[in-house]
């Protein structure tokens, strides 16, 4: 070891008249991981999330789907209704599809939405399939 710092070596640390010590707390908080790219996990994520491309539906597709609504306007049924239906991603082109089961409340027309139980409103054009116990007696459900 180099004897010219042999003196100061084994000194006591040198404290400040001036300032408080800094607590541990404060003093881990300077070596903490700094991120320069605020939102840059954010923007990964998202690109990474699977969506999936609108499906065209064919006429037929549609007409089925119409004669359902018909239906379901005219009787009133009781039991659930699954209606499977496109999501559009707020950020992309493209969005998901999702499945939804629960007891139809409203059909509206004019505005061309289905309202159910629990405040749920699914647009028509977003419709893929509806399916039923009773549909799928009355209709071939190739949907």
């Amino acid at each position: 070891m180099d004897k010219k710092y042999e003196e100061i070596l084994y000194l006591d640390h040198p404290k400040s008249l001036n300032h408080k010590p800094m607590s541990l707390y404060d003093r881990a908080a300077q070596f903490a991981p700094f991120q320069s790219l605020t939102g840059y996990d954010k923007l990964i994520k998202e690109a990474n999330k699977e969506t999936y491309s609108l499906i065209e539906l064919s006429n037929e597709q549609i007409e089925m789907i119409n004669y359902k609504l018909s239906y379901l306007k005219e009787n009133e049924l009781s039991e659930n209704i699954e209606i499977t239906y496109f999501i559009k991603d707020d950020k992309k082109q493209e969005g998901i599809y999702c499945t939804y089961c629960g007891k139809l409340l409203k059909i509206d027309e004019v505005n061309k939405k289905l309202y159910f139980e629990n405040n749920t409103c699914i647009e028509f054009k977003n419709i893929i399939s509806i399916q039923s116990p009773t549909l799928k007696q009355l209709f071939d459900d190739s949907l």
